[in-house]
């Protein structure tokens, strides 16, 4: 019986070395996207497009949901834009050193969008 079980720990063994399943997860995340300039200005995730829906007012802001990698994934990419014309676009990337409650996109008074807490 010892044999037969040292046997198939062995089998089972390169099967699970070296895998981290977790590491390849998508979690899913809030991001605060928010305007910081006076102009209304849309600011949305690589999946939206301009809309309503993602206008945001002057010196306010919105939430929105996003499935990422839990481990550093790949970039984030966020626009920002006016009259259907984009303005700016930057990449975020999540860190290991970041909070995941924390990840936030700013568009700032001086026309640029920004990564804040990733």
């Amino acid at each position: 019986m010892p044999r037969l079980l040292l046997l198939a720990s062995t089998l089972l063994l390169p099967m699970t070395a070296g895998c981290d399943g977790a590491a390849d997860e998508l979690v899913r995340v809030e991001v605060s996207l928010f305007n910081d300039s006076l102009t209304p200005t849309h600011i949305f995730y690589e999946t939206e497009d301009f809309a309503p829906s993602n206008q945001v007012a002057p010196l306010g802001g919105r939430v929105i949901q996003i499935d990422i990698l839990a481990n550093e994934g790949t970039p984030q990419i966020f626009r920002a834009g006016r009259n259907g014309t984009v303005l700016q676009t930057v990449s975020c990337r999540p860190s290991a050193a970041s909070s995941m409650d924390t990840y936030q996109v700013v568009f700032g008074a001086d026309g640029t969008l920004r990564c804040v807490g990733w």
